[in-house]
């Protein structure tokens, strides 16, 4: 036998372990310890859609890789990003929301505080997060309660 042949175990149980494999989820919120979720491999490689969230996470850190290196280029990460929304409108894909604040409504860029947008907070009457666009003008409101988390942020939202 060389090198380059693969190894073959006698033993089953073995390969049924290596089958499932559990992932830990840090701090479940209502008991305050780890969760382990037990999740097959084969549904770990039957993604639905595989290549486009492949396309979308990488035209992301292109554009953010971009936007970091040279804050004038504006052109080639706003086509980054239009591409990254028309990738998940065509493949009926749902942006994970932290991307979604990320981007622009108008322009459809990347918005980086003091790079290409401005970020301001005001407290009165409601504490608000203003991101206020350089390149078109779009005004984003987002609230900022005290102890607020997004839907996809509880433990609810795990499968």
């Amino acid at each position: 036998m060389g090198s380059n042949s693969p190894v073959v175990s006698a033993d089953n149980s073995q390969d049924k372990k290596m089958e499932k494999s559990a992932h830990v989820i840090p701090q479940d919120a209502s008991n305050g310890k780890d969760r382990q979720v037990n999740v097959s491999r084969a549904s770990r490689k039957n993604i639905p859609d595989k290549e486009s969230f492949q396309r979308i996470n990488y035209l992301l850190q292109a554009s953010q890789m971009i936007i970091a290196q040279s804050p004038r280029a504006r052109s080639v990460p706003a086509y980054y990003c239009s591409l990254i929304h028309n990738i998940a409108q065509k493949s009926l894909i749902r942006l994970h929301p932290d991307v979604k604040r990320m981007m622009c409504r108008g322009c459809k860029c990347l918005l980086f505080p003091g790079i290409n947008s401005q970020v301001t907070v005001k407290s009165k009457p409601m504490s608000q997060v203003f991101w206020t666009c350089f390149l078109c003008g779009t005004l984003r409101r987002l609230p900022s309660k005290r102890g607020y988390e997004l839907w996809v942020q509880k433990p609810e939202a795990l499968i």
